[in-house]
């Protein structure tokens, strides 16, 4: 855990240990024999069980489930014991009312039988399975953004994301209340451009960063395509922002990380190599994505204009580039 210190994965885990504990608290009585919890029954021991639980578990539904049916999740004997592997010949489904393995070439006998996990970051590789997948270009790191319900025009915003992106809102459905959404800057994100191909980020900002009819109408057709040199500039303040506040919360630095895994080659044990390799994408993204914004502000004459009037309003005229991470959020 000393490893993970500033990732999401420190964060998720910090949380569910609080509630875990608390939920252990709640089933003692279950554990115990003759007024005494055996030691096998330890604390320690139901996180290990749980941990083993959540690895292994399939969600028990198909292409025509019902999202109810979807929270279904359970055991699959032999299936739950299969390993990762990128690019398997094997795949799995449930046929009818069974779990159907199935392989596109020759499994000699004896020989292990690989799965495909599905197409996820490392983020969800690590708290799941405790691993990770090295040059993963589905890895991102996420960021957690409010519509406020306060918003005059939250409701056609709420629609805009609906209808342009694939992320949805994780609190309640209550039409009365705002909404918070995770929204990833992934590995593989684009590079800034004012018209189409924006990031996922910078498409969702420019839909909650629209404050006039105009521009709400512009978002309407695609928050795609760059609406206002406001709305613009709030987007990508909003990424810097974030980016350089995340970045100062890892107590080490890339290249702190890469001179530990070279240098410290054969010393470190598995979890400790992931943790840090982990740890290291999710800085490398974030440089990334301060790269690509630094690079879109200055790809033309008006742009330059954009990214001068940023720094003004970050204070310091001085400053020439995010990447430097010499800027710390107040």
């Amino acid at each position: 855990m000393h490893e993970l210190r500033g990732t999401g994965v420190y964060e998720m885990t910090s949380t569910f240990e609080d509630t875990i504990g608390k939920q252990y608290n709640e089933y003692r009585s279950l554990f115990e024999i003759n007024g005494e919890i055996p030691e096998k029954i330890s604390l320690k021991h139901y996180k290990w069980a749980l941990g083993i639980a959540w690895s292994r578990c399939f969600q028990l539904a198909n292409s025509t489930s019902t999202s109810a049916e979807r929270k279904n999740v359970g055991f699959i004997p032999f299936a739950d014991m299969l390993n990762y592997q990128p690019d398997p010949l094997s795949w799995g489904e449930f046929v009818d009312s069974h779990y159907q393995i199935s392989t596109t070439g020759t499994i000699e006998l004896g020989e292990e039988v690989f799965f495909q996990y599905g197409e996820k970051g490392n983020y969800d590789f690590l708290s799941d399975y405790g691993f990770i997948v090295e040059n993963n270009r589905n890895s991102s790191v996420t960021f957690d953004l409010y519509l406020s319900n306060e918003d005059p025009y939250w409701q056609e915003k709420l629609a805009i994301i609906s209808g342009q992106l694939t992320i949805k809102p994780y609190t309640s459905t209550d039409s009365k209340k705002g909404r918070w959404f995770e929204v990833p800057l992934r590995r593989t994100d684009p590079h800034f451009q004012e018209n189409g191909n924006a990031s996922t980020m910078l498409h969702f900002l420019r839909i909650l960063f629209s404050t006039t009819p105009q521009e709400l109408m512009k978002a309407t057709y695609s928050a795609e395509f760059f609406i206002s040199r406001n709305n613009e500039l709030k987007s990508l303040e909003k990424i810097i922002k974030m980016c350089t506040k995340k970045i100062n919360k890892y107590p080490s630095t890339v290249e702190d990380d890469k001179k530990i895994l070279k240098e410290r080659e054969g010393e470190l044990n598995f979890n400790e190599q992931n943790a840090i390799k982990f740890r290291l994408e999710e800085k490398e993204i974030l440089m990334s994505a301060l790269e690509k914004t630094e690079r879109y502000l200055r790809q033309n004459n008006d742009n330059t204009a954009l990214y001068r009037q940023l720094l003004r309003k970050q204070g310091d005229e001085t400053w020439t580039s995010p990447r430097n991470n010499e800027e710390t959020e107040n």
